[in-house]
This record gives structure tokens, C-alpha cells and sequence, in this order.
């Protein structure tokens, strides 16, 4: 029957022992409530990227396929160097940083179908802060 004794020996919880629980309860709790704030700001931060990622992909595209061409009298700020066309603009808030990469003249490949491509560089960018590039290939046709 001794363990019959120990039974009503136990009285439960002591206040002490009720207070430490409730205080490592509060501690985990606080380090969770932490955690959603920067979770939030994360997700904007990548929602952010992934539709900037976007734009410069489709800037891309509408170059690739003619629907826009790089004209510096268009655009609000260019600059060029023997190798380099830079084009900057603004549009739907962002700031626009398409660099153009010539290639140096080479002779003409004589492959039936080969055509000469220019290496681009599309950089997107908010408040003069880059948040997305994207890379790519030109025909020269591309270019006016």
C-alpha cells in the first residue's frame, strides 16, 4: 500500500512551479509573435522582386520580338562608348537601365542562317535602388 500513500501526498501544482511555466510560455510565445512581422516584410520584399523580375523579363521580350526598340531619342537619358549603349527610363515607377552590349566587327559568319547577336543587360530599379536584372541576346535589327 506505499503506493497508495504517495497519491495523496501529491497536492499538485505549486505557485512557484505555476509561475516559471507561465513565464517560458510567455518567453516561446514573445519569439513566435516576433517571427510574423519579418515574415510579412519578407513576403513583400519577394512579391516585390518576383514583379519587378517580371517587367525586365518582359522588356525583354518586346525587344526580342520588335515590339519596342532601343532609340536614345526616345528615351529621357542614354549615353554610348565603342562598346557600350546605355538607355535609362521611367515607366510604371520604375527606372528602366538597359545596357547594350556590341559586338566588336567580326567577319561575317558564312553559316547559312547564323545571325550576329549583342549580349543586353536590363536592369529595374526603384528609387535608385536595383531590385531585378535580367540578361539576354539582340539582333542588331533590334537597335535603332
Amino acid at each position: 500500500m506505499p503506493f497508495k500513500n504517495k497519491l495523496k501526498n501529491q497536492r499538485g501544482m505549486t505557485l512557484i512551479e505555476l509561475l516559471a511555466a507561465i513565464t517560458i510560455l510567455g518567453v516561446v510565445f514573445i519569439g513566435f509573435v516576433s517571427i510574423f512581422p519579418q515574415m510579412t516584410k519578407f513576403n513583400v520584399q519577394t512579391e516585390e522582386k518576383l514583379g519587378t523580375m517580371n517587367l525586365a523579363r518582359l522588356e525583354l521580350v518586346e525587344l526580342k520580338e520588335g515590339l519596342k526598340t532601343l532609340n536614345p531619342a526616345n528615351k529621357e537619358d542614354s549615353s554610348s562608348s565603342d562598346e557600350i549603349i546605355t538607355y535609362k527610363y521611367n515607366q510604371s515607377g520604375y527606372q528602366y537601365e538597359v545596357e547594350y552590349y556590341k559586338t566588336p566587327d567580326l567577319p561575317k559568319n558564312e553559316h547559312a542562317g547564323s545571325v550576329e547577336l549583342n549580349k543586353i543587360h536590363i536592369k529595374v530599379k526603384k528609387d535608385e535602388k536595383m531590385i531585378s536584372e535580367t540578361f539576354g541576346y539582340l539582333k542588331d535589327s533590334n537597335l535603332q
